[in-house]
C-alpha cells in the first residue's frame, strides 16, 4: 500500500514517486509527522466520476472507484469540530491502461519523463548545430 504524506507545504507527497501496476485495490494509507490528523475528508475525481470519504481513526482510503484510465485528483482535508484545519493537493495521478492492467503514474513522474525527452531532442539538435558549425556551413 502506498503513503500519502501529508507536511507543511500544501501539496502532498507520494512515498515514493516511481510508477506502479495498480493492485486489486487503490489504496492509500494517510500519514503526517507534523500535524495531528483528526477527520480527514478526502475528494477525489477521475474523469466525470467523483468520491468523497471521511477517515476518522482509521487513515487509509481507497480510491478503487476512482481506477480507471484517466486522472486522478486527490485533495486532502484535515477537519476539526466541523472546520477544515488544513488542505492538502496530492499531485495528479494518472491511470494508464496496458494489457488489461493498469499502471498509475504519478504526475511528476510522467513531467519529469517528458522533460527528459524534451532535453535529449535538444540536445541532438544542439550536436547537430555544433557538427554544422565546425563545418563552416
Amino acid at each position: 500500500m502506498r503513503k500519502i504524506i501529508l507536511d507543511l507545504c500544501n501539496t502532498a507527497r507520494l512515498d515514493n514517486d516511481e510508477t506502479f501496476v495498480l493492485p486489486e485495490k487503490l489504496e492509500f494509507e494517510i500519514t503526517s509527522n507534523t500535524y495531528k490528523l483528526n477527520t480527514l475528508v478526502i475528494t477525489a475525481r477521475n474523469g466525470d466520476k467523483k468520491i468523497k470519504r471521511k477517515c476518522t481513526d482509521n487513515k487509509t482510503v481507497d480510491l478503487s472507484e476512482l481506477a480507471f484510465a484517466g486522472r486522478i485528483e486527490l485533495e486532502i482535508s484535515n477537519v476539526i469540530c466541523g472546520n477544515v484545519v488544513k488542505s492538502w493537493r496530492v499531485p495528479d495521478l494518472l491511470v494508464k491502461e496496458i494489457e488489461h492492467n493498469f499502471q498509475v503514474i504519478p504526475e511528476i513522474e510522467a513531467l519529469k519523463s517528458e522533460f527528459n525527452d524534451k532535453l535529449k531532442t535538444l540536445e541532438k539538435a544542439i550536436a547537430q548545430l555544433n557538427i554544422k558549425l565546425e563545418q563552416g556551413v
